[in-house]
C-alpha cells in the first residue's frame, strides 16, 4: 500500500499542490509483501543481519531493513556489473556481487556490514570454494 504526502508551495502568491510518493520507505514487512515485494534475509559477519525487499516490476530501487529501520536505496550505474544501491540522504550504500553483499556508510566512510549473503549467494560462495 503506497502512502502519499501532499505539500503546498507558495510562490509569488500562487499555491501549487503536489503529491510525493514515500515509495515504501515507511512500510512494514507485511505491507511490502502484499505490494509485490519479495524479501531476502542476508546473514553477515559478526552476526549482523539485513533484509532486502525487491519489487520484480521495478528494479530501480530496493528497500533495506537494517537495525530495525527501513531505508529506500536507489540503483546506481556501475561499470563492473555489481548491483549498487544508495540512499544519499542517509549515506547507505549496498553493493552486491554474485558471492556476497556489503553495506557501507558513505557519510562516515566506513563499512557497516561485510560478507552478507542471502541463500543464493551462500550457494554460489560455497560452490566457488570447491
Amino acid at each position: 500500500m503506497q502512502k502519499f504526502l501532499t505539500a503546498s508551495l507558495v510562490v509569488a502568491g500562487l499555491t501549487f499542490s503536489m503529491s510525493f510518493n514515500t515509495a515504501h520507505a515507511n512500510d512494514t514487512d507485511a505491507q511490502l509483501a502484499t505490494s509485490g515485494h519479495v524479501s531476502s534475509l542476508y546473514q553477515c559477519d559478526l552476526g549482523d543481519k539485513l533484509t532486502v525487499y525487491k519489487n520484480a516490476a521495478d528494479n530501480s530501487y530496493v528497500n533495506l531493513r537494517w537495525r530495525n529501520k527501513m531505508y529506500r536505496l536507489n540503483r546506481q550505474q556501475t561499470t563492473t556489473g555489481a548491483d549498487r544501491f544508495e540512499n544519499k540522504s542517509d549515506g547507505l550504500v549496498l553493493i552486491s556481487i554474485p558471492t556476497k553483499s556489503m553495506l557501507f556508510d558513505s557519510k562516515k566512510g566506513r563499512q557497516l556490514a561485510n560478507e552478507c549473503r542471502n541463500p543464493e549467494q551462500s550457494r554460489r560462495h560455497f560452490a566457488s570454494r570447491k
